[in-house]
């Protein structure tokens, strides 16, 4: 005699081949694949964050370096000499400090030949004529 399947089984091929499971499976699998693409841009997002994040610290600490060498050079005797002559007008035991008047102030003193012609940015012409005798002579 043959032994017929048992009706648990029967009944579940029945729905394994159902059209509802088909569409329910259907509808499985494209959640999951979706899911797994909104993962796979989410990855490459956060690997573009990362290179973009690398590359400012790799500028900040250029320029990082940068600080550190300049905070150095004020640091240093040269640099504070410097500033000494120019903003406090020191010099060392034994230097003899030379001023050499600059171009406006000699016209000022009356140091300058009548040959040469100093700006002094007062003149009777008007501001039209000026800018006509430097664009047409």
């Amino acid at each position: 005699m043959r032994s017929r399947p048992a009706p648990k089984f029967k009944s579940l091929q029945v729905v394994l081949r159902s059209r509802v499971f088909t569409v329910i499976g259907l509808t499985a699998v494209v959640v999951v694949g979706i899911a797994a693409a909104k993962e796979a841009i989410r990855q490459i997002e956060v690997r573009r964050q990362i290179a973009g994040l690398e590359h400012d610290i790799v500028a900040l600490e250029r320029d990082n370096a940068n600080l550190e060498d300049l905070i150095a050079y004020f640091n240093s005797s040269s640099f504070q000499e410097k500033q000494a002559r120019q903003k406090l007008g020191l010099k060392k035991a034994g230097e003899t400090v030379v001023v050499i008047p600059q171009a406006d102030t000699a016209a000022s003193t009356g140091l300058v030949s009548d040959s040469t012609t100093v700006a002094t940015g007062t003149s009777s012409e008007s501001n039209i004529i000026k800018w006509q005798q430097y664009f047409f002579h």
